[in-house]
C-alpha cells in the first residue's frame, strides 16, 4: 500500500514540473516514459512473496529451463493433441529466455517493460493532457496492479499481444489479429475470448451497446454460472472448467462491479453529449466488461476474462472526464473526488509489497 502510495506522490510531482514546462508532444512522451519507468521498478523489484504465484513463477523459470527440448515438445504434443496439461508454449518461451537472460529477476524486468511499455503507448495514443496520464496510472494502480505488475504474468503475457493487435483490428488486418491471438493462446489459451472483439469493436453503434450492459446488468446476475460456463465451452478451456462451478465466497467483487459501472456510465454520459470524444472501440469494450462483470460473483479468478476489456478503462475514464459538459472548477471538484476514491481504495485493499532484498514471508499456501 505505502509503495503504490508514494507513486501516486511521485507521479503527481512530476505532472506539476512538466506541466510548469508547457504541454507539448515531447513533454507528454516523456512523462509516460517515467510513469511506465515507475511501473517497471514497482513489477520487477518485488519480492518473491509479493503476489500468489511469483513464488510459483520462479519455480517454473528453473524448471522449465532445466527441461531437455524433447520434453518440452512431448509436452506440447500432449496438451494439443491429446488434450491434456495446458498453455504449453509459455514452457517454450521460458525455455527460450533461459538462454538470454541470467535469472528470474532479469525476466521480471523484461516482462515489466514489454508489458507496461505496450499498455502504455496506447494509451498514449489516446491521452492529451498530463492529468489524463496521471489519472489512467493511478487507475491502474487501483484496478489492475494487484493482478498484472504482481501475479498474472501468463495472462499478462498474452494480454501484451492484445495491446498490440488493436492497430490491426484498425487496419482492418483480421490474418494478422487472428494469427497474434491464436499465438498469445499458446501461453494463455483464455486470450481466445478475444477473438470475437475484431468484429464487437467495430460495431458502429457503440452507445447502445454499451447501454444494453449496464441495463442489462441485473438481469445477467442470476445467469452468470452459465456465462462463465459458456466461455469455457467456447475457449475449450476445460481447465478452467473449475472457476465456472466454484462455489468461493466472492464478497470482494462488488468494489471492483461499482468501480467498473462508474467507468461505463461516465464514459457513456460523455459519448451520448459528444459522440467524438472517446473511440467507438473502448466504449464497446467497457461494454463486454460490463457484461462479464457478474462472473466475478462466481469465482474471482474469472476477474482474468473481464480484464481483457476492463484494461481499457485506462483511456475510457479519463476522456470521460475530460469531455463531460462542466465548466473547468466542476472538472477539477471531479479529478480530486476520483483522486481520493482511489487513495481510499489503495489504502482498503492494503496490499502488501517488499522489495526482493527485504525479509518477507512466503503466503500460507505454499506452506
Amino acid at each position: 500500500m505505502w509503495v503504490q502510495l508514494c507513486l501516486f506522490i511521485i507521479a503527481f510531482i512530476a505532472l506539476i514540473i512538466l506541466k510548469s514546462k508547457g504541454v507539448t508532444g515531447t513533454v507528454r512522451h516523456n512523462y509516460v516514459t517515467f510513469l511506465i519507468v515507475l511501473l517497471v521498478l514497482q513489477s520487477a523489484l518485488r519480492h518473491l512473496a509479493v503476489g500468489e504465484d511469483t513464488f510459483s513463477y520462479s519455480m517454473e523459470w528453473q524448471q522449465h529451463g532445466a527441461q531437455l527440448w524433447s520434453e518440452i515438445w512431448q509436452n506440447i504434443i500432449v496438451t494439443y493433441v491429446y488434450g491434456e496439461g495446458k498453455d504449453a508454449g509459455y514452457a517454450v518461451v521460458i525455455k527460450l529466455l533461459n538462454y538470454i537472460l541470467p535469472n528470474f529477476r532479469w525476466f521480471l524486468f523484461v516482462y515489466a517493460i514489454v508489458l507496461f511499455v505496450s499498455l502504455f503507448r496506447l494509451v498514449e495514443r489516446h491521452l492529451t493532457s498530463l492529468p489524463q496520464i496521471f489519472m489512467a496510472f493511478c487507475l491502474y494502480q487501483v484496478l489492475f496492479y494487484s493482478y498484472f505488475s504482481t501475479t498474472g504474468m501468463r495472462q499478462g503475457m498474452a494480454a501484451i499481444v492484445t495491446f498490440w493487435s488493436i492497430k490491426w483490428i484498425q487496419e482492418k488486418k483480421l490474418w494478422r489479429f487472428v494469427i497474434a491471438i491464436l499465438l498469445a493462446s499458446l501461453i494463455h489459451k483464455s486470450v481466445l475470448l478475444f477473438l470475437p472483439f475484431y468484429f464487437i469493436a467495430k460495431f458502429p453503434n457503440s452507445k447502445l451497446l454499451l447501454f444494453g450492459s449496464l441495463v442489462s446488468l441485473p438481469i445477467l446476475f442470476p445467469f452468470a454460472r452459465s456465462i462463465a460456463t459458456f466461455l469455457v465451452d467456447f475457449s475449450g478451456a476445460e481447465q478452467y472448467r473449475m472457476y465456472a462451478e466454484s462455489e468461493m465466497e466472492t464478497g470482494g467483487a462488488f468494489s471492483f462491479l461499482m468501480m467498473i459501472v462508474f467507468i461505463a456510465a461516465l464514459a457513456l454520459y460523455a459519448k451520448l453529449k459528444k459522440n467524438d470524444s472517446i473511440p467507438n472501440y473502448i466504449i464497446n469494450a467497457l461494454a463486454l466488461a460490463v457484461f462479464f462483470t457478474p462472473m466475478m460473483w462466481v469465482d474471482t479468478s474469472l476477474m482474468r476474462v473481464i480484464q481483457y476489456f476492463s484494461i481499457f478503462s485506462l483511456i475510457g475514464l479519463p476522456l470521460a472526464v475530460e469531455y463531460l459538459p462542466v465548466k473547468k472548477h466542476t472538472r477539477t471538484i471531479m479529478y480530486l473526488g476520483i483522486m481520493a476514491v482511489f487513495v481510499y481504495t489503495t489504502i482498503r485493499h492494503n496490499y502488501v509489497y517488499g522489495f526482493f532484498w527485504e525479509d518477507m514471508k512466503l503466503p500460507s499456501w505454499y506452506y
